[in-house]
């Protein structure tokens, strides 16, 4: 396991760009005089960019040279980012789109890692790799946030977005060079075979992450509004960062307890998170009591990614790479949409109404959590 653990924590260096990424774009595109509404599509246009292609990029990663693709991608997603913060000061559709293809060309790094990793691990194993992957994640959404905050002290929101776009050409170029010097065994094998959308669970699955993910965009965006109303909207990165904080903690300690089985856990970790969002809504109007409500909610985030890729590796036998870009493709286009209707409602009515939608969002996932599963069935090989 040591390979694998050395191969995740040379991914994080191109995971930690989608870490501040989102939260970047919302502050530049505030800072360049346009509304929640706008700031919200700008961060949903990324992810939903990076969600519409995470599946292909990571088919082509699996079938042809790895490093090069992640290389490629990576530069392409840098410079789009860049475009990005020149074109905040002009208009708010060429921000827009700049975003949109960003994402599209951002490589999914996570997926590709969790693809090789996962053959040749016993159940065990796979479940002590989740964790310590979606601790790790937890640190660097810890760190993202701080660092983003440093950026936009010594500069400004739109410069801080230009050297993200640095940051992410250089974590991909990091990340490429460890895919051609390591090879894991068994990472090459299950090419081939049904595709992972034909299974029903597997869609059951990825309709929970995306509830998921639609909460988790809705909390970032309506911290951010909650305490620019409070008088406090440079402290939102530091906010966001108790909050991942928390799920760190969670990955160290929750994600050991609880049923072996994964699909027996994950109403357990939804149930958590539900039980908390309506501390969000109460504390809205105060950036200590959101902060706290935000560690009771927190603590829950980095269990629900470990048990969802555990559910995943368990649920889909061949071509695996691509079933966890689904999944991640799913996380993230509940994040655009989840950022894209949080600044709608923010914008038409107050903060407090961005984390009442996430309240309503998270029951949907424990209710499919919760659901009869249908029975698995071989799927017609493509």
């Amino acid at each position: 396991m040591s390979g694998a653990r050395s191969l995740l924590v040379a991914s994080f260096a191109a995971r930690l760009p989608t870490t501040m990424i989102g939260l970047a774009l919302v502050l530049a595109t505030r800072d360049s005089g346009f509304s929640y509404a706008i700031a919200g599509a700008a961060a949903g246009a990324f992810t939903l960019g990076l969600a519409s292609t995470g599946p292909l990029i990571a088919r082509l990663a699996e079938r042809s040279d790895a490093a090069r693709t992640v290389a490629i991608a990576s530069v392409s997603s840098g410079t789009l980012l860049g475009a990005a913060a020149l074109a905040g000061h002009a208009r708010s559709l060429a921000m827009l789109a700049a975003a949109l293809l960003a994402g599209a060309a951002l490589p999914p790094a996570g997926a590709i890692t969790r693809a090789r990793i996962t053959h040749g691990a016993n159940a065990d194993e796979r479940r002590s790799l989740y964790a310590f992957d979606a601790t790790a994640q937890e640190v660097l959404f810890t760190l993202g946030p701080v660092v983003l905050t440093v950026l936009v002290a010594l500069w400004a929101p739109v410069p801080a977005l230009g050297v993200v776009a640095g940051i992410t050409v250089v974590g991909g170029l990091v990340f490429a060079r460890k895919l051609r010097s390591q090879v894991l065994d068994g990472a090459h094998e299950r090419r081939s075979g049904p595709l992972p959308i034909r299974s029903a669970p597997f869609r059951i699955v990825l309709a929970g992450a995306l509830l998921v993910g639609w909460s988790f965009g809705g909390i970032e965006l309506s911290v951010t509004a909650a305490l620019e109303a409070a008088g406090s909207r440079n402290q939102s990165g530091l906010v966001l960062a108790v909050w991942t904080a928390a799920s760190a903690l969670g990955g160290l300690t929750i994600t050991r307890f609880g049923p072996r089985a994964p699909a027996a856990r994950l109403p357990l970790v939804y149930g958590g998170m539900l039980l908390a969002s309506p501390l969000l809504v109460l504390a809205a109007t105060s950036p200590v009591l959101l902060a706290a409500a935000l560690v009771l909610h927190g603590i829950f985030i980095a269990p629900s990614f470990a048990t969802m890729n555990e559910v995943v590796a368990s649920t889909v036998e061949a071509r695996q790479g691509e079933a966890f870009a689904w999944l991640s493709a799913a996380i993230i286009s509940g994040i655009s949409l989840g950022t894209a209707t949080a600044g709608l409602a923010v914008h038409a009515f107050e903060p407090r109404a961005g984390f009442a939608l996430v309240a309503v969002v998270t029951a949907g996932a424990l209710a499919l959590a919760l659901a009869p599963r249908p029975s698995r069935r071989p799927a017609v090989p493509s």
